[in-house]
């Protein structure tokens, strides 16, 4: 087993002992954008793996990090290890337990951390436990020097069974007929206590839940092809090696710590999970069928380069992820949102709504935010008025007023049409998230006059491949004449589905 890489440096001082090293997951594809953000809001330099950054801050700033808007989950990296020995079969889960816990075990300053956890958490002072394990490990130490003389002690005690065995084949084979009968007995009572339920006796749980302690339980995240183990029972194995030692209760629902195994090819990672559930989800009560997630939705936000004073706008909002994230933000900017969608409409108020209340009861200021009811194609803003455009054409609720998947061919262009026009000319930006990149890339491709696009971003958003073309407004001067035949287009084909 190749040796630990330690993700706490040995201290030199009391301000190294109080590092911790985080591993935070990001959607895959948009690292690099999560990696700018922790370096800029936390000050440090952190490494970047797929699917994932890593970053190692004080103790002190881990709340601060629970901030980043491009962060799902975050945990606490505990262990890691590289060509990690994982047991070929199944039947040999015993050793595959024993070395994992004694992958817990070796660093007794990591298991001081993670009884403190524990200790925080049932309000036990966790200093008299220091002090006490301090004088357990001491004896471990002292226990570690006589291993040797017990192991050869154990060696001559097995040799003795062995020679006992074969006295005992001797005399079994003497009363293998005696055995048979009691057997046959035994199989008669049993169905006896089959056929009767009154018989029965009631299941009794095994394990005892302990108030004193805390309740964890164990997720394996498995990626490779080549492991003898489900991840179920990776998960198992490890929980049972977790609660032999630190004696904790396990429930699967009701959990105070969630131990995280993550394994990659051969490579081993254990962590403790600082969210209990992941922040894609904050600050949205109210869903709709293609609801973004707020952490994508901040990435998005986060290319634009937004500028104090700047004019913000999505115009197909849908549920408001993207303007309540640019609206908490960037709270120096102004921002717009519209939909055309009346349900869409009514979730996104329900939730600036709930963003206002959580402010309201934290003393913070409240969001300045109103969605509009517009057409995208007719944006009733002025000419050379907007600073960014931010948006996700997979969102709008306008394509399915408009049909199919093909109409979107008539309906992106139109929108890119009118965006130019009320885009500043030279200084205006845009960012367009899309799965139709065949189709945008036509939009794209009518009005290369007015847009070019300086980066593309592909990345995986739940299990689909989505892009992100971050544009810039040329300084060419909007003409109405490009839009006008495009209008018509749309418009014709609007009546025909309201006829």
């Amino acid at each position: 087993m190749s040796a630990a890489m330690d993700n706490v440096a040995e201290p030199e001082s009391k301000d190294l002992e109080r590092l911790c090293e985080i591993e935070a997951t990001v959607a895959t594809g948009l690292e690099e954008i999560a990696k700018d953000e922790a370096d800029e809001k936390l000050g440090v330099d952190s490494r970047i793996s797929r699917g994932r950054i890593l970053l190692q801050i004080p103790i002190k700033n881990v709340s601060k990090a629970l901030e980043l808007g491009c962060i799902d989950n975050l945990f606490i990296l505990m262990t890691e290890r590289s060509n990690f020995p994982f047991v070929d079969d199944e039947g040999k889960h015993n050793s595959h337990q024993d070395i994992i816990k004694r992958l817990i075990q070796k660093d007794p300053r990591k298991r001081r951390r993670i009884r403190r956890v524990s200790d925080k958490e049932n309000g036990v002072n966790p200093e008299k436990n220091e002090r006490e394990e301090a004088q357990n490990e001491n004896k471990e130490e002292q226990g570690d020097k006589d291993v040797d003389s017990k192991q050869e002690h154990q060696k001559d005690e097995e040799e003795d069974a062995l020679r006992d065995q074969k006295n005992d084949k001797e005399d079994k084979s003497n009363v293998t007929d005696l055995s048979e009968d009691v057997e046959d007995k035994n199989e008669e009572s049993k169905t006896e206590l089959d056929e009767d339920p009154a018989l029965k006796k009631p299941r009794t749980k095994i394990t005892t839940h302990n108030p004193l302690l805390p309740s964890f339980r164990v997720t394996c995240n498995r990626n490779g092809k080549n492991h003898r183990f489900d991840s179920m029972g990776a998960a198992s194995n490890f929980g049972g090696a977790v609660n032999e030692y630190f004696g904790w209760n396990v429930s699967m629902k009701n959990f105070d710590i969630e131990v995280v195994l993550n394994i990659e090819e051969t490579d081993l990672r254990v962590c403790l999970a600082l969210t209990k559930e992941s922040m894609h989800k904050r600050n949205i009560i109210s869903f709709g069928p293609t609801t973004l997630r707020p952490t994508i939705a901040f990435c998005l936000l986060r290319l634009c380069k937004i500028k104090e004073g700047d004019v913000v706008c999505d115009p197909m909002c849908g549920t408001g992820s993207i303007p309540i994230q640019a609206s908490l933000g960037w709270p120096g900017s102004y921002h717009l949102c519209g939909e055309i969608n009346n349900k869409s409409l009514s979730r996104t108020s329900e939730n600036i709504q709930h963003v206002n209340d959580l402010r309201k009861e934290a003393d913070k200021k409240q969001i300045q935010l109103d969605p509009l009811k517009w057409n995208a194609h007719y944006l009733p803003l002025r000419t050379d008025s907007v600073d960014v455009f931010v948006t996700d054409l997979v969102c709008s609720v306008y394509s399915f007023l408009m049909g199919s998947k093909q109409d979107n061919w008539k309906l992106y262009p139109g929108a890119m049409m009118d965006m130019a026009r009320t885009c500043k000319v030279g200084s205006g930006r845009a960012t367009i998230l899309t799965q139709d990149k065949k189709c945008f890339n036509k939009a794209l491709a009518i009005t290369a006059k007015y847009w070019k696009c300086w980066r593309m971003t592909g990345f995986n958003m739940g299990g689909l491949a989505g892009c992100i073309y971050s544009l810039y407004r040329t300084k060419e001067v909007f003409d109405d004449k490009d839009s006008s035949s495009w209008m018509a287009e749309v418009d014709a084909t609007a009546r025909k589905k309201d006829n």
